[in-house]
């Protein structure tokens, strides 16, 4: 497959001057099919950025999603999508480097407050005016980050604990009033059993292979009738290939990989733990 026009693209084979090479259905013009052969074509294998190939992706399962029953307005709609993103012919597939998340949100830490991250803004809302409902006490605030949440927590009259695996990103934190910061990890938080009223993790237990130690510590130090807020990535963005992308300070793009851990089993596991310390089961 060979470039027609870099600003649109087919994942079709090209079409000669007669159109014999185009299957049956892609010959009728009144079809949406038809058009998508007329933008030209798409090289995968030039592609060097990985981000962009997780945005065309996402671009085609809008396309799948409309496949069966959308209208050719919407259809269209989202092929224009794609030929908006698709890249131009820049060389071959760059490998982008995975790294663990102590490490990764350190090297992200300097830009991550930057405003345009979507999931941040699909995220803040909800999870906010959960905060907003509930009473001051003690507060943890897991994988806290920079501190979104819990600036807010301290805010609203909390004694905020901010636990991060990254000093940097918890650097921000130290001088808000109210708020301790706290170098760990979410698999051995540095809070006494049943001490806490609150637990918020946000958009964290992703990076967990294993859900059951960090929902086992969240049920630990959360006194009987404690409320525990956790948000998180949805399963599906993980399961095609949604990682925790950025770029450090070198410019260069890496990843944080995030786990598929489906709601379900998240609460299950929440529920058992805190059922089996309480001695109900």
């Amino acid at each position: 497959m060979e470039w027609s026009d870099p600003s649109t693209f087919s994942l079709m084979p090209r079409a000669s001057a007669t159109g014999s090479s185009l299957p049956a259905y892609a010959k009728n013009t009144e079809q949406p099919c038809a058009r998508v052969v007329a933008l030209g074509q798409l090289r995968v294998d030039v592609v060097t950025d990985r981000v962009l190939l997780f945005r065309i992706g996402v671009a085609g399962l809008a396309l799948m999603r409309l496949s069966p029953d959308g209208s050719n307005e919407d259809i269209e709609a989202a092929l224009a999508k794609l030929v908006a993103i698709a890249p131009p012919d820049t060389g071959h597939v760059d490998l982008l480097p995975e790294v663990d998340a102590a490490t990764g949100y350190r090297e992200w830490s300097g830009t991550y407050d930057a405003p345009g991250n979507p999931l941040i803004a699909l995220e803040e809302s909800p999870v906010v005016a959960l905060i907003n409902q509930l009473k001051p006490g003690l507060a943890i605030d897991i994988a806290a980050g920079t501190g979104r949440h819990a600036r807010r927590l301290a805010a609203l009259g909390h004694r905020v604990l901010a636990v991060d695996s990254s000093a940097a990103m918890l650097a921000p934190l130290r001088a808000v009033a109210g708020v301790t910061t706290v170098v760990g990890d979410m698999t051995a938080l540095p809070a006494p059993t049943a001490s806490c009223d609150l637990a918020v993790c946000s958009l964290a237990l992703t990076h967990a292979s294993v859900l059951g130690p960090p929902m086992a510590e969240i049920a630990r130090v959360l006194r009987p009738g404690g409320e525990a807020i956790l948000s998180d990535v949805h399963p599906m963005i993980a399961a095609t290939g949604g990682m925790a992308f950025y770029r450090n300070a070198a410019g260069e793009q890496r990843f944080v990989r995030n786990h598929v851990h489906w709601g379900v089993g998240v609460l299950g596991r929440l529920c058992l733990r805190r059922s089996s310390r309480q001695g109900v089961l």
